[in-house]
């Protein structure tokens, strides 16, 4: 990333590692609420989106079904952690001196501050929160699961 905050973040691999290629998701797919200045896309949370993007949101398919399809189980709060502190802690200290903000993780909160783009507030409170500080603890000794 560069000091106007766009250029590297769709084409630098350590940029697109947790920001997804956000100029690469048509418009009609966006939420009202993403922010291209923010460069992040479904598929940043959520994984690869090529088998279940389309259907995801018909009521025939379950949740089971979507994971099936390839949709990242976010509903473990183990895969949800991971999923975020992998962003959400490691910014090494260049990327930080171009520009980047620095980012702090927790898990509750970080849901908490979603667009509600899913069912049910399932996977939020003590359990979600205690969840994602031993996951940042443990990344932030180096531990890895």
């Amino acid at each position: 990333m560069n000091r106007d905050g766009m250029s590297a973040t769709t084409t630098s691999a350590r940029c697109t590692v947790c920001h997804s290629p956000f100029h690469a998701v048509p418009q009609a797919q966006r939420l009202a609420t993403a922010d291209p200045t923010e460069s992040v896309s479904c598929e940043s949370c959520h994984g690869a989106a090529g088998g279940w993007l389309r259907r995801h949101t018909r009521p025939d398919w379950t949740y089971a079904t979507r994971v099936g399809a390839g949709m990242r189980d976010l509903k473990s709060f183990y895969v949800r952690a991971n999923t975020c502190v992998a962003c959400h802690q490691n910014l090494d200290s260049d990327i930080v001196a171009a520009g980047h903000p620095e980012l702090l993780f927790e898990l509750d909160g970080q849901s908490a501050a979603q667009p509600k783009h899913w069912r049910d507030a399932e996977g939020s409170g003590p359990r979600a929160w205690l969840t994602g500080q031993r996951w940042r603890c443990a990344n932030s000794a180096g531990v890895s699961r």
